[in-house]
């Protein structure tokens, strides 16, 4: 039934109701990691335990992962989380990863999930933006 309300789907039952009020602070971090060694930017299996560790520490909830290791070379990582999403895009022939993590909510933290991933792939240079959002309806 909240569900519906926040998406729009109004029943009878829930238009006896006030509105919900939502309020929630997103924070979406885009980074650059240089200096990554190009074995770890093109190992899908360990990628994948960074990203998903990364996220634990940020308190993160993973609803589902995906992840695809390109032919030639390079891994996309994509994390469904409850809370938004989170994704890593590599260029081993650059030593290059390109993160992005959003979260919504006051108990995550995407930057100490960057912050532990820069870690775990042995990151030497990175450079990000954090955006601050606040969404009410």
């Amino acid at each position: 039934m909240i569900s519906d309300l926040l998406f729009g789907k109004a029943s009878s039952q829930a238009s006896a109701h006030a509105p919900v009020r939502l309020h929630t602070r997103g924070r979406h971090v885009i980074a650059t990691l240089r200096g990554v060694d190009a074995a770890v930017l093109n190992d899908e299996v360990r990628l994948r335990s960074a990203l998903a560790q990364a996220l634990l520490t940020a308190r993160a909830t993973i609803l589902s992962m995906h992840s695809e290791r390109f032919p030639v070379q390079g891994v996309t990582l994509f994390a469904m989380l409850a809370e938004s999403h989170a994704s890593v895009h590599t260029w081993p022939e650059a030593g290059v990863a390109e993160v992005d993590i959003y979260t919504c909510g006051p108990t995550t933290d995407p930057m100490a999930a960057l912050e532990h991933l820069k870690h775990l792939v042995g990151c030497t240079q990175s450079e990000h933006l954090l955006l601050e959002r606040d969404v009410h309806a």
